[in-house]
This record gives C-alpha cells, sequence and structure tokens, in this order.
C-alpha cells in the first residue's frame, strides 16, 4: 500500500485510499475464480442473454454477441494492465486514478454507483420473472404483478444480503453448490429446442439483412449480460496473490462464457422466434422452450425455479463486488464515511451491503412502475445498465493505453484491446442517441446520461463537504497544542 501511494504521488495523482479491516489475502485462485465464474450466472445467462439480444438484434443475434464478447476479452485484457500492479478495494474506481488522475475517478465512480444499483436490480428481476413464471404455472394468478413482484424482490434481496455480510467463504461455497445444479436442464432445452425447431441456419447467417442499428443494440443487450465480470478485482485485497490470480478471472471469465452463451444463442434462435408472443407476455423463456420442444409443464415449472436459484448466486456474488467498491467511495468521501464501516468480527462491509441492497431493490420497483410491465421492466434496467457502466469501460481502456505508454513498454495487445474497447463504448453511445430502440428503451441512454451528471455533480458536492469537515477536525486537533505551548508553572508540568 505504502509502494501504492508513493507511485501516484510522484505522478501527481492523489494518493488512493483503499477499505481496511477486510479480511486479507483470504481468497485462494480457485475460490477467487469460482465466485467470479459463478457471479455471472453462466447457466441463467444460457437462458436470458438469447432471448435478450434477439429482443434487439433478431435471427442473427450471434453476431452482436460475438463483437459484445470480443469486446468483453478486451476489458479483460485492459483492466488485467492495472491488477498486474495494483492491490486495490475500489476496481475500475482505483485503477483508473492510476493513469487518468481525479476527474476521470470520479466519473468512474459515478459509473460503477449507478452501475451496481443497476446491477442488482436487474439480477433480482431476473429472479422474479422466474419466480413469478413458476407462480403462475401453479395457479397464482397475479405473480407478475408489482406488488407481489416487489415482495420477490425484498425477500431475495434480503436473503442474499444475509449470506454476502457472512463473508466470502460462505458466499463462494453457497455460489458453488446453487449454481452446479443450472448447467444440466438448460442445456437439455437448448438441445430439445434446436431439435424441434431445427438451427435454420440460413436465415441466422444471412449477413446482408444485418444492420448497424440493430446489431449495436444488439451488442448492448448482451453487454448487460456480461458488464461487472470484472468486478472481482474489488476483491483483490482479500485475494491471495492477486496480481497472479485476478487475471486468470478477468482473462478466463470472458472466455468461458463466450463459448456457455454463443452456441445456445444459436440453437435457441429459432425457439424463440416462434414463442415470441408467449415471452413478450411474461413467460420465461426456459418454461416456453421447454413446453414448445415436448419436455412438459413439470420440467419447466422445475427449470423455473433452478433459474430463479441462480440469479439469486448472481445477487450473492454483486453484493460482495458493488459493496466494496461502495465502501472504497466512502472512504474517499464521494460518499458518506459510514459505507467504509467494517464489521470487526465478521470482517465485511456491513453498512455498503445493506445500502446497496435497498438501492438495488429501489431502482427495480420504480423501474417496473414506470413501464408497467415486468419484462419490459427487466429489458429496460438491463438496457440502462450497459449505458450506465459504459463510462468505466472507457476510461479504464483510455487509462491503459496511458501506462503502457508511460513505462515505455510496447504491448501491442493492450493498445489494440484498448483500442477495441474505446470504439465498441463510443458506437454503443453514439448508436443510442442516433438510432434508437423502440419505447421505452428509447429513453435508456438519456436517463443514464443525465443519472452519471447528477451523481458526478452529487459527489463533487459531497467531496467539498467532506473537506471542509477534515479541514475542521484539523484546527481542533491543533487548538490542544497551542495551548500546549503557552507557559506552565512548574508544578503544573508531570513527572
Amino acid at each position: 500500500m505504502t509502494d501504492m501511494k508513493k507511485s501516484t504521488s510522484s505522478q501527481g495523482i492523489e494518493p488512493l485510499h483503499e477499505v481496511k479491516g477486510l479480511d486479507r489475502g483470504h481468497l485462494s485462485r480457485p475460490k477467487l475464480v469460482a465466485l467470479a465464474l459463478t457471479a455471472m450466472t453462466p447457466g441463467m445467462g444460457m437462458v436470458l442473454v438469447p432471448v435478450l439480444v434477439f429482443t434487439y438484434s433478431g435471427m442473427a443475434s450471434w453476431t452482436s454477441l460475438l463483437i459484445a464478447m470480443v469486446a468483453a476479452m478486451c476489458i479483460g485484457a485492459a483492466v488485467t494492465t492495472f491488477a498486474r500492479r495494483y492491490v486495490v478495494t475500489g476496481s475500475l474506481y482505483s485503477y483508473v486514478s492510476h493513469a487518468l488522475g481525479g476527474w476521470a475517478r470520479c466519473i468512474t465512480g459515478a459509473s460503477l454507483f449507478l452501475g451496481f444499483i443497476l446491477m442488482l436490480a436487474s439480477i433480482v428481476a431476473a429472479c422474479g420473472l422466474f419466480i413469478g413464471s413458476f407462480l403462475t404455472s401453479i395457479g397464482i394468478a397475479n405473480a407478475n404483478e408489482v406488488g407481489i413482484q416487489a415482495v420477490i424482490y425484498l425477500i431475495v434481496l434480503a436473503i442474499s444480503a444475509a449470506i454476502v455480510i457472512r463473508g466470502l467463504d460462505a458466499s463462494v461455497r453457497t455460489s458453488v453448490i446453487l449454481s452446479a445444479i443450472a448447467i444440466p436442464p438448460i442445456v437439455i432445452i437448448t438441445i430439445a429446442s434446436a431439435i424441434h425447431t431445427g438451427l435454420h441456419l440460413s436465415s441466422q447467417f444471412d449477413l446482408g439483412k444485418l444492420t448497424f442499428n440493430q446489431t449495436f443494440q444488439g451488442v448492448v443487450g448482451a453487454l448487460a449480460f456480461m458488464i461487472g465480470f470484472e468486478s472481482c478485482a474489488a476483491l483483490a485485497t482479500e485475494t491471495r496473490d492477486p496480481k497472479r490470480t485476478l487475471p486468470w478471472a478477468l482473462i478466463g471469465v470472458p472466455a468461458v462464457l463466450a463459448v456457455l452463451w454463443i452456441v445456445p444463442t444459436i440453437a435457441q434462435v429459432p425457439g424463440l422466434a416462434e414463442a415470441s408472443d408467449q415471452i413478450a407476455a411474461g413467460a420465461s423463456p426456459s418454461a416456453v422452450l421447454s413446453i414448445q420442444a415436448g419436455l412438459g409443464e413439470t420440467f419447466a415449472k422445475a427449470t423455473d425455479l433452478i433459474f430463479a436459484i441462480e440469479a439469486f448466486v448472481a445477487l450473492v456474488g454483486f453484493l460482495n463486488y458493488g459493496s466494496r467498491v461502495f465502501a472504497t467511495l466512502g472512504i474517499d468521501r464521494l460518499l458518506p464515511p459510514r459505507l467504509a464501516a467494517v464489521h470487526p468480527r465478521l470482517r465485511t462491509p456491513v453498512v455498503a451491503i445493506v445500502v446497496s441492497s435497498v438501492l438495488g431493490l429501489l431502482a427495480m420497483i420504480s423501474m417496473v412502475f414506470a413501464v408497467g410491465d415486468i419484462t419490459k421492466g427487466f429489458t429496460a434496467i438491463a438496457t440502462l445498465l450497459a449505458y450506465a457502466w459504459a463510462p468505466s469501460y472507457l476510461l479504464i481502456a483510455v487509462g491503459a493505453i496511458v501506462v503502457t505508454l508511460r513505462e515505455r513498454g510496447v504491448r501491442l495487445g493492450v493498445i489494440v484491446a484498448s483500442i477495441f474497447v474505446i470504439v465498441t463504448m463510443v458506437g454503443i453511445y453514439v448508436n443510442g442517441f442516433v438510432n434508437p430502440p423502440s419505447a421505452p428503451y428509447d429513453a435508456m441512454v438519456w436517463i443514464a446520461f443525465v443519472a452519471l451528471a447528477v451523481i458526478v455533480f452529487a459527489f463533487l458536492i459531497l467531496q467539498r463537504v467532506g473537506a471542509r469537515q477534515e479541514s475542521r477536525a484539523r484546527e481542533s486537533d491543533r487548538t490542544p497544542d497551542m495551548m500546549a505551548d503557552r507557559p506552565v508553572s512548574a508544578q503544573s508540568v508531570p513527572d
């Protein structure tokens, strides 16, 4: 930590602060990689990624997903540039400061603050979709209404927060066990759906019908599921040998997910095209594809519960990540310092865990109220998430180039990967403004832009207030010293 502060100070950048009191060096490489992979819910992604991308890109959805996966691996390469050099608790927020200074750190902090809230909201919405579909299938007619969904969100977030508060070991055990049971059912569904409908490869690989607008909207949808995979860097302090361990997760996770998600997308798209009306009505993709492929209603009901459980796993992972980032923002007084408090026995940032859970709950309920539908609410929040997180990816890519050039090392791979990330992130924003999707999703890019501006402004105010409070505290600390300089009698001098 001392070396880190010296390096930043020598470059004219304000020294970084990291969260104290966490369980240092606790996570082994297998545990970190397991948590990083399960937090991305590979099984649930095999269900929801195809339908989310299909909503935007149609039959050629695999092209958007491929671009998103390449972008994710390039992001991993850019983040690895920092992970091999610095051990931080603020993930991209802390890394950016080492390359670009305070202004970039403020923007990245705003992006991650909004992003983690939306991430938790989107994951809890996925839980609500699957649980609602199951409850509907057993005769509970109002399971997809806002009131019942809000109760589901509350219960799921409360249980996941309780697990995260108990510590990383509890999180890893829960994540690995629950995630392992989700892969076999979706493999069965994917194969059955492909056999039932056929692959229609001539339509899926007809690139002549692709448009820039559809492709980039699909990239936004796909990135909504890839976003945050690098957040495992927030656990660097708690990881054993983090400078070697983190790159395994940062490069390995998107590579594994690329295989797990692109192949099922090609297999499922024809079935999704046939079932688009049912999915739009609120039925889960796994249930619809199961029944459509002849697997039966019992199997469909079971898959709904299985994938609701895996969505719960993602909540556990991202509550761990987001709470560390929120706590780091609290240390730097961009958020209230109370968020940085770490429980002395459990060694977890309890206040940050609770606050981020509450904000995620409120965000999802608000979105469902705004659009009036849980399926549209999920798609809208996932789209908004991509626009909110994009600035942090853009800045980390620029920062990776700066660090590489500053050290005068010719690392062409890092520079090319970072340029690809920059082009992709800029393209996402430009396309969102120039060729917006249909309502209500067309408003998401504007909401993200305005929300980020408001958060940056609030951060600057909180930081200024915090600086004044620190200044007053230093002045009050100096007062006893000034009194001590005054002449005293010999009788008042202690032995």
